[in-house]
């Protein structure tokens, strides 16, 4: 005889299969947060007050696992970070600070000094986003002094005069530590770049250099400072209204540099129908032809003409270093645009290898691993070298 379940039964047993469910994911949700909070997840925001709490008690025993620390202030949770950053001077094994959403004011600046200069600090990477201007002077104080500091990330909550500029170009210049310098939203006019460049040029240990959206047009004197320095390997001046070509050149003749990011700026927009049009891609295609070390290069979101395009087609058809190629834009089409990154790709797939040397049988394997992905690559290999083929068959 078959019994019919009462319909509130089988209510009751959705209810309490879902209660059951919302509780595992709760409990699972809280165990992340404590994996975070108390573990050593590098990429872990703090978001609470109560986590900053935490991680203060965690500072001030010493904790030898808390290496990474970045913390986040939002509109609808607030966090107060004074505890954190006078304790930060004792806590030793903290080797990276990231401090995003707060206004780092004239104490904040003054606590971050005192653990920048402590003894026995390994804090080596900064990051500080809405750093008020009163502050950049204390900051200053440190950075000419310090000799652990690696890498230091700066966005300012209000423009910098010209005297701010100049008191942290002076402090670059004499820091013998930082390696890698990112600035955004600075507002450099050719004055206070200049001061920059001339920091850039004096300090002996800067490698990575970023100034995003800093509202850069004339960089000549930025340029011809990386040029003289031979130490920047890294260059991203991405989101600015830069248009000059003939910077664009010296930097492809810069041969320490092997990241180039110049995307979100106005290359390669010249008219066809100018007259200094020709003699800007001449200039171009001359200096990335005969380049030998830039590894990668991104120009997406400029306004590259068609013919500028080609333009760098033609220099890439004898260029052998350049892996990356970042040219997404609305000026482009696709198949513009995989005309142009074709000879990249043959060079990521090993033309350098085959171009220079008389038997190239260690990239064949590589290749026929890739054929049936990227059949083009193995083409444009046989086509620029047709005895390729030739020599494997016979050492086989």
């Amino acid at each position: 005889m078959t019994t019919n379940t009462p319909a509130s039964s089988a209510s009751f047993t959705v209810e309490r299969e879902l209660s059951s469910a919302l509780t595992a994911l709760k409990q699972n949700e809280r165990a992340l947060s404590k994996t975070y909070v108390y573990g050593s997840h590098h990429d872990a925001w703090i978001r609470t007050q109560l986590e900053v709490n935490h991680l203060v008690y965690r500072m001030a025993r010493q904790d030898s696992d808390l290496k990474h620390v970045k913390v986040m202030s939002t509109f609808r949770k607030p966090v107060i970070v004074h505890r954190l950053l006078d304790t930060l001077k004792a806590a030793t094994s903290v080797e990276s600070l990231a401090v995003v959403g707060i206004h780092v004011n004239e104490s904040h600046a003054r606590q971050l000094v005192a653990a920048l200069t402590a003894p026995g600090s390994s804090l080596s990477c900064l990051q500080l986003c809405r750093v008020l201007p009163e502050s950049l002077a204390i900051l200053c104080h440190a950075l000419q002094s310090t000799l652990t500091l690696r890498e230091l990330r700066l966005t300012f909550h209000h423009d910098l005069s010209l005297e701010d500029i100049e008191i942290f170009s002076a402090a670059l210049a004499k820091n013998q530590s930082i390696e890698v310098l990112k600035l955004y939203c600075v507002d450099f006019c050719a004055a206070r770049l200049e001061l920059l460049a001339d920091s850039v040029r004096e300090n002996t240990t800067l490698r990575d250099l970023r100034l995003t959206s800093c509202n850069l047009t004339d960089v000549e004197s930025l340029v011809l400072a990386v040029q003289e320095s031979k130490r920047i390997q890294r260059l991203d001046l991405s989101m600015n209204r830069i248009s000059d070509n003939a910077s664009l050149a010296v930097l492809l003749e810069t041969p320490s540099i092997i990241f180039l990011n110049l995307s979100q700026n106005l290359f390669g927009a010249t008219d066809s129908s100018a007259t200094d049009y020709d003699d800007d891609a001449v200039v171009v295609y001359k200096s990335l032809r005969c380049n030998t070390t830039l590894k990668s290069l991104y120009l997406d979101m400029c306004p590259v003409t068609i013919d500028f395009a080609f333009s760098i087609k033609a220099a890439l058809e004898c260029n052998t270093s350049l892996i990356r190629l970042g040219l997404l834009t609305r000026t482009l089409s696709c198949h513009v645009i995989n005309t142009v990154s074709h000879p990249v790709h043959l060079n990521e797939a090993g033309r350098g290898i085959v171009i220079r040397e008389s038997k190239a049988l260690p990239l064949l394997p590589h290749l026929l691993g890739r054929v049936s992905m990227e059949p083009h690559l193995l083409y444009g290999l046989l086509k620029e070298r047709t005895d390729l083929w030739a020599q494997h068959r016979e050492s086989s």
